[in-house]
C-alpha cells in the first residue's frame, strides 16, 4: 500500500500511504465485515486510546490530560465534545429507565409536577449540558484566571469535567437504582467532580484554590437549573400548560 498511488474515495486527494494527508481518511476502505466491525469496537475500549483511555486518565489527573490536549497532544485524547456527549447520552438512557414513581422523587413529588419535571429534564439532559456550557466556562474563567485559558479552552475544561461527572452519576445509577442515597450521591458528583478538576488544573493547589473550585462548581450547580425553573414556572402560571412541560387540565 505504501507505494501504490491512490485516490482518495472522501475528498479525491491522489496520495501514497495508508492514511489521505488531506482529510486523515484511511487508504484502504473495504465493505464491512463483522471483524472489521468488531475491530472498531473494540478499538473505542483501547486503555492506549480511545474511551477506556480518557476514562482512566481524567480520573487518575485530569490536569494533566487537559493541559496536554489545550497544548497541542491530542492524537491520544478523546474529543471533548464527544466525552461529554456519550456520557450524558449514557446518563440520560440509565435516568429514563428509573421509575420516576419510585426512590427519591415519590417523596418530593406534588401532584404529578416533580415527576414530569423529572421525566422532561432527563430526556432533554444532553441539551440541557450543551446550553449551560458557556455558564459553566463563565464561571471558571472567573474565579481562575491564573490559568490564563480564553473563553473556548474554559468550555473545553467544562466539557471534559461535566462529562465524567455525567459517567460516575451513570454508575452510581446502577448501584445505588433502588436507594435514595442517589439522590445525593447525584448532587455530590456535581459538585465534587468538577471540583476535583479545577484543582487539578491549577498549578499552585493552596486552600484558597479547593474553596474556590468548590464555590465556582457549587454555585454552577445551582444556576444550571434556574433558566429552567422559569420555564417552568412560566409553563403554569402564564402560559398554562402551553409548553408541555408541566401537566395542566386541558
Amino acid at each position: 500500500m505504501d507505494n501504490e498511488i491512490v485516490t482518495c474515495l472522501n475528498c479525491g486527494n491522489h496520495f501514497e500511504g495508508n492514511y489521505c494527508p488531506v482529510c486523515g481518511q484511511e487508504a484502504s476502505t473495504k465493505r464491512f465485515t463483522f471483524t472489521s466491525m468488531m475491530k472498531k469496537t473494540l478499538a473505542a475500549f483501547d486503555f492506549e486510546k480511545g474511551m477506556l483511555f480518557i476514562i482512566t486518565q481524567l480520573t487518575i489527573n485530569p490536569g494533566r490530560v487537559i493541559r496536554h490536549y489545550l497544548n497541542g497532544k491530542r492524537k491520544p485524547i478523546y474529543d471533548p465534545l464527544r466525552y461529554l456527549f456519550w456520557t450524558t447520552a449514557l446518563m440520560t438512557v440509565l435516568n429514563m429507565m428509573i421509575d420516576p414513581k419510585n426512590i427519591y422523587m415519590a417523596k418530593v413529588e406534588v401532584d404529578g409536577v416533580a415527576s414530569e419535571v423529572n421525566l422532561w429534564t432527563t430526556s432533554n439532559m444532553t441539551a440541557m449540558f450543551l446550553i449551560s456550557l458557556p455558564l459553566y466556562a463563565f464561571m471558571t474563567k472567573l474565579f481562575f484566571r491564573e490559568w490564563k485559558f480564553n473563553f473556548s479552552e474554559h468550555l473545553i475544561v467544562n466539557m471534559y469535567s461535566i462529562g465524567h461527572a455525567n459517567l460516575i452519576n451513570s454508575i452510581f445509577m446502577v448501584t445505588l437504582f433502588w436507594s435514595e442515597a442517589l439522590y445525593y450521591s447525584t448532587f455530590v458528583t456535581t459538585i465534587v467532580v468538577p471540583a476535583y478538576f479545577f484543582i487539578s488544573i491549577t498549578v499552585k493547589k493552596r486552600v484558597t484554590t479547593v474553596v474556590k473550585s468548590l464555590l465556582a462548581s457549587g454555585i454552577t450547580a445551582i444556576l444550571f437549573f434556574i433558566p429552567f425553573a422559569i420555564l417552568f414556572i412560566l409553563d403554569m402560571y402564564v402560559f398554562k400548560g402551553a409548553l408541555g412541560l408541566v401537566p395542566f387540565p386541558g
